[in-house]
């Protein structure tokens, strides 16, 4: 602990291993997309289910999606590094040229191999410090042939585990 709670908060949510989607939108508001890990389920048990996304109030990409008031979270495969850099600003040129992309029920652009796939409407939005934290309702899902997801923890990806592996040991 270094006795900054903002810095310890941090540190401790690096630990936090989480899956890694690309968040698409398309609209009046443009087309857009960026990389998140806040993405969460909030109800299956509602005529249409929701999901939780929060997006940092900064990004041209959040303006995109609140304005165009869609976004489908795309799940990666464990594969799919190279196009979470790219929605996160790690690469140049355009984004989208790096999969393969069809339009969901709402206009937003669904990965055609992601793991899986939610197309949503926004149904609430609240600013909560630096961040949007976005309820959508699901208009369709998609589901691709089961493989590992890409899995962000302590600031990075952590890598696939090898045949038959299922953990990982650590040295203090």
């Amino acid at each position: 602990m270094t006795g900054d709670l903002r810095q310890d908060f941090l540190h401790a949510m690096s630990r936090a291993a989480a899956s890694v989607h690309v968040i698409t939108t398309d609209g009046p508001g443009g087309r857009a997309g960026l990389t998140a890990s806040a993405v969460t389920s909030v109800s299956a048990d509602t005529a249409k289910p929701s999901l939780l996304v929060c997006l940092n109030r900064a990004s041209r990409s959040a303006a995109a999606i609140l304005e165009n008031g869609v976004f489908c979270v795309n799940l990666l495969g464990h594969e799919q590094q190279a196009l979470a850099d790219a929605f996160a600003g790690r690469s140049t040129g355009d984004r989208f040229a790096l999969g393969r992309w069809i339009d969901g029920p709402t206009g937003s652009p669904v990965l055609a191999d992601a793991l899986a796939a939610w197309d949503c409407r926004i149904t609430r939005s609240d600013l909560v410090g630096s961040h949007h934290v976005l309820i959508g309702q699901a208009e369709q899902v998609w589901l691709n042939a089961p493989r590992l997801p890409l899995i962000y923890a302590n600031r990075g990806y952590l890598p696939m585990p090898a045949a038959g592996c299922c953990t990982r040991n650590e040295t203090a």
